[in-house]
């Protein structure tokens, strides 16, 4: 679950209920059963909404997916199948290299249906997945 304002309010409203439940006299325990009727007597629940209530928001994902893809994901398992980092070249003249990682990327990605340059992958590489500050 990811800490989003919503999902904040939904546990801070579960704990609230929680607590209610505890301290009502009226709570039906058996009928909930003995290992339930145990956990949510016990403030060891509560206590730990009250540590992920602590915590902030987190903010929304920042990167392209096929960008994550390309620069962290493929490049863990080229450098586990052929024991390789992934990495690419350039000539003199600053263009790109064909190379291992990028034929191993194109072809991942074309088995996928998606079409990436691989001057997109190579930023993606190096940016390793994550979108470049404007």
């Amino acid at each position: 679950m990811r800490l989003n304002e919503r999902n904040l309010t939904k546990l801070s409203r579960l704990k609230y209920l929680l607590r209610d439940i505890h301290n009502d006299p009226a709570t039906p325990w058996h009928l909930l059963g003995e290992e339930t009727a145990n956990i949510l007597k016990s403030d060891r629940v509560i206590q730990r909404l009250d540590s992920v209530l602590a915590c902030k928001a987190t903010p929304r994902l920042q990167a392209n997916p096929i960008e994550l893809l390309v620069g962290q994901d493929l490049p863990f398992i080229f450098k586990r199948l052929f024991g390789i980092d992934a990495r690419r070249s350039r000539s003199d003249d600053q263009t790109l290299l064909p190379g291992p990682y990028l034929d191993f990327a194109q072809a991942v990605l074309s088995e996928m249906g998606i079409r990436y340059s691989n001057e997109s992958i190579s930023r993606a590489l190096t940016n390793r997945g994550y979108r470049r500050k404007r």
